[in-house]
């Protein structure tokens, strides 16, 4: 198959025979998928007068259309569709062997994504170093954290649905992992690795073993199941910074719409006592100051990791839950 010129992303060539005396269609259709955001239009050659032409006004249409969806060209769109040469089933994750001049073989999982500056990375994980299945976690694991760091750039503004999507099914297949079973380790891995099975039908098949796992788990495999300040392993509790009366239903189920917090903290972050700035840096109410004391809020905790995901939820946090909400 020959390789599309970079040039003709979102463009399909299009030559259909005509039926019963018709001519057919013959042209270039522009098809841009961006989250719910769907774009398409035919250029016909013979309206435009030759197929050089069509070319020409799709690939005007199609910039036209990506800048005013936010991209600024066709490299900085992440797509949520499994490309043909995908052998896992999941998107950006694969499994490859080689061999060196010493007869060597070496078996990873490995995953590539687009760095802020659109260059492309890829990571390995070697089987025989973390095992099979570790391999392939960690390799989902360097995915979303690659796909997290795009968050908030210019370039891949359009494609902000398209990496939350992403995100949440990585999400649900890390905790599918985690908790999974040897029988059904055994097959999934077997289903993987199967060449013999289509990567759609692979995808499909690890879609309806994953199901959709909970706001909770999801909070863990972010968190690492600890606490989002203390790193405690116990005593958490799944904590929404946009409250849950106040969001919506994607937002309710959003687990970057939330913490795991050690009682106290998330009592206190509950009730507006505490909040955190763009940073992770805490903040404490000046009504709180004396019992935060107390309580054991030093005044210095930072959280462990934040998300750009976490920002704007953590704005609304501050305006209308933080009890001394000037910030």
């Amino acid at each position: 198959m020959q390789k599309k010129p970079p040039d003709q992303y979102n463009i399909f060539r299009i030559d259909t025979g005509g039926k019963n005396g018709r001519t057919g269609t013959h042209g270039y259709q522009v098809r841009i998928e961006i989250g719910v955001d769907k774009r398409r239009k035919l250029f016909s050659d013979s309206i435009h007068k030759s197929k050089e032409n069509a070319l020409l006004k799709a690939k005007e249409w199609r910039d036209t259309q990506l800048n005013d969806m936010g991209v600024i060209d066709g490299s900085s769109r992440i797509s949520i569709d499994l490309p043909s040469n995908n052998t896992s089933g999941i998107i950006g994750v694969s499994r490859s062997e080689s061999i060196d001049k010493s007869a060597y073989v070496s078996e990873v999982w490995q995953t590539t994504y687009l760095l802020p500056d659109k260059k492309t990375k890829n990571k390995k994980f070697n089987v025989k170093v973390h095992g099979e299945l570790g391999a392939l976690k960690h390799a989902i694991e360097a995915r979303v954290d690659g796909l997290s760091n795009l968050i908030g750039i210019h370039e891949f503004i359009g494609s902000i649905d398209n990496i939350r999507y992403l995100i949440d099914r990585y999400l649900n297949i890390l905790v599918y992992i985690d908790g999974i079973s040897p029988k059904e380790e055994e097959f999934l891995l077997k289903t993987i690795m199967d060449e013999s099975i289509k990567n759609t039908d692979k995808e499909d098949i690890i879609n309806g073993r994953i199901g959709q796992k909970s706001y909770k788990e999801k909070l863990s495999i972010i968190w690492g199941n600890k606490c989002s300040v203390t790193g405690a392993c116990i005593l958490l509790n799944a904590s929404h910074i946009k409250p849950w009366a106040k969001s919506n239903d994607r937002e309710r189920l959003d687990p970057y719409n939330g913490f795991l917090l050690s009682p106290v903290y998330d009592r206190a972050f509950d009730e507006g006592y505490i909040s955190f700035d763009d940073d992770g840096n805490i903040i404490i109410s000046s009504d709180f100051l004396n019992d935060s004391k107390c309580l054991g809020i030093k005044g210095n905790e930072v959280l462990r990791a934040i998300s750009p995901f976490n920002i704007d939820y953590l704005k609304y946090h501050r305006s209308h839950v933080y009890r001394d909400n000037d910030s």
